[in-house]
């Protein structure tokens, strides 16, 4: 189902400033966060803030303490420079799409060599 135009604006707005306002944080937690989508309401009174970490999954617990210590100052910043009636309330939710696709990288990988070791095996019978 595809986003109404409002939401799609109001979404990435956000997900301007949020990226922005990360980057001028100097908390070492929220060093190599990216904002990989944000997802409204319908009412735009929510927002989910989908977020990845490069450095591993041991960085992701720390990432989302710094992350909820800094919600407030988020919302202040999108009252600011957003043009809208109601600020959003925000959820940061840690995006493990990455995660995924490396293991089903992995998967695939593992599975063809052991299909080419079989191919091998059998080419020498």
């Amino acid at each position: 189902m595809a986003k109404p135009p409002r939401a799609y604006r109001v979404s990435e707005q956000i997900r301007t400033v949020i990226a922005t306002e990360l980057l001028k944080i100097g908390d070492p937690r929220l060093g190599l966060i990216s904002v990989t989508s944000v997802t409204v309401s319908p009412d735009l009174r929510e927002a989910s803030i989908y977020w990845n970490i490069y450095g591993g999954q041991e960085k992701v617990v720390p990432a989302q303490h710094g992350l909820e210590s800094v919600k407030g100052r988020m919302r202040s910043m999108l009252g600011k420079k957003m043009k809208i009636r109601y600020v959003p309330n925000i959820r940061f939710i840690y995006d493990n799409t990455l995660d995924t696709m490396e293991e089903v990288e992995k998967l695939i990988s593992t599975f063809s060599k052991d299909n080419n070791e079989e191919d091998n095996t059998q080419e020498e019978e």
